[in-house]
């Protein structure tokens, strides 16, 4: 159940929380995923994430996150389990270095810390969601 839930907090706090600049996750986000609701899988600039490394970044935390909470569903299933957590470390990681490189700018620029919360939600949440990872790789049944 864990491996669920980390990942759509991340992912949650990924989209609606603000981040370096001002701008929400929405606002970073919202082309790719218009595209992927829309099914317009195509590789034109309107659906990637453009823009720098820490943004796009930012999109693949989202997209990663619900990828790997939908993965860990089948994961209830005993064995496909421990496959799935490593989908569910993988986000986890990406969240990791989407908030880690928007931190350090955040440090970089003298931006006031609470001013981009979304940065610290995100980071929060994809250490839970690496923890729960790694019990689940590990073995350990806290669902």
């Amino acid at each position: 159940m864990i491996r669920i839930v980390f990942p759509l907090a991340m992912a949650a706090a990924a989209f609606f929380g603000i981040w370096s600049g001002g701008v929400s996750g929405q606002e970073l986000a919202g082309p790719t995923l218009s595209c992927l609701i829309d099914v317009a899988l195509s590789s034109g600039s309107g659906c990637l994430p453009d823009g720098p490394i820490a943004e796009s970044l930012v999109t693949y935390t989202i997209l990663g996150g619900v990828a790997a909470a939908l993965l860990s569903v089948l994961g209830l299933i005993r064995f496909v389990g421990r496959l799935t957590s490593v989908a569910v470390l993988a986000a986890g990681a990406i969240g990791l270095g989407a908030s880690g490189m928007a931190a350090i700018a955040t440090f970089g620029a003298g931006t006031p810390p609470m001013e981009v919360w979304g940065v610290w939600a995100t980071l929060a949440g994809a250490v839970m969601t690496v923890l729960a990872g790694i019990l689940g790789v590990r073995g350990s049944s806290y669902d």
